[in-house]
C-alpha cells in the first residue's frame, strides 16, 4: 500500500544482502543447528500457550534441531514458566538487538508470533514461523517485497472476534484485525487456537 503512494516500477523482491547485519559484541551462540523460540510480543494479546511452546521445542529437539529460547530484557520469568526445569537453553532475553539479529540470523528456524523479531526473521532471510492471532496475516505478513523470504504465517482463518476493519483511519471491508485492549480482550482466544500441529508442519517444511 505505501509503495504504490510512490511512481515508477516496484522495487526488486528483498534480498539479505541488501542489509547488511550490524556489529555486535561478541556472545555465546548455539553450537550446532538451532531454531530460536521467540515467546513474548508487544502484547499479552499474542502470547501462545506456555504448554504449546514446550511441545514445540520437544519436537524440535526429536527432530535433531536444537531450540533456544529468547523474550525480550524483562521475559526471564516468563521463559522459567514456560519451561520450568530449563530443559533448553535460553538465550535471547539475555541479548541486545544487534547480538539478538545474529543469533536470529544464524538460526535453522525462528518461530515467534507477529512481533518485532518476526521482521527481524525477514530482513536476516531466517526460515520463520509467524504466529498470527488478533493481527492479519494478509495485512502483516510476507507481501509483496518480502516474497523470496522463506515465511509461513499460521493462523486461524475468520476468527469470529478478529472482526475490526479499520485501517489507516479509513473503514476498509476487506481488513480482518482486532486491535482490543488487554481489558476488553482478557484471553487471546485466538491465540489459543491456533494447533501445535499446524506449527510443527510449517516449521517441517521450512527446515526441509
Amino acid at each position: 500500500m505505501v509503495a504504490d503512494l510512490a511512481d515508477g516500477a516496484a522495487p526488486q523482491p528483498y534480498n539479505p544482502a541488501d542489509w547488511p547485519a550490524p556489529a555486535c559484541a561478541r556472545f555465546e551462540a548455539p553450537a550446532g543447528r538451532y531454531a530460536v523460540l521467540h515467546v513474548e510480543a508487544s502484547t499479552a494479546l499474542k502470547g501462545w500457550d506456555d504448554a504449546k511452546w514446550l511441545s514445540l521445542a520437544g519436537w524440535l529437539s526429536g527432530n535433531g534441531v536444537r531450540p533456544v529460547w529468547s523474550a525480550g530484557p524483562a521475559g526471564a520469568a516468563l521463559l522459567t514458566r514456560i519451561d520450568p526445569s530449563g530443559r533448553f537453553p535460553a538465550l535471547g532475553h539475555r541479548l541486545d538487538l544487534a547480538q539478538l539479529w545474529n543469533l536470529v540470523a544464524g538460526a535453522a528456524l525462528l518461530v515467534c508470533p507477529d512481533t518485532s523479531v518476526m521482521h527481524i526473521g525477514r530482513l536476516t532471510g531466517t526460515p520463520t514461523v509467524a504466529l498470527f492471532g488478533p493481527s492479519s496475516a494478509l495485512l502483516f505478513g510476507a507481501g509483496e517485497f518480502w516474497r523470496a523470504m522463506p515465511c509461513r504465517a499460521v493462523t486461524v482463518a475468520d476468527f469470529p472476534c478478529r472482526d475490526q476493519n479499520r485501517l489507516f483511519k479509513r473503514e476498509i471491508a476487506w481488513v480482518r484485525r482486532c486491535q482490543r485492549s488487554i481489558e476488553e480482550c482478557p484471553a487471546p482466544r485466538c491465540m489459543h487456537a491456533i494447533d501445535v500441529g499446524d506449527v510443527t508442519r510449517a516449521a517441517a517444511e521450512l527446515l526441509r
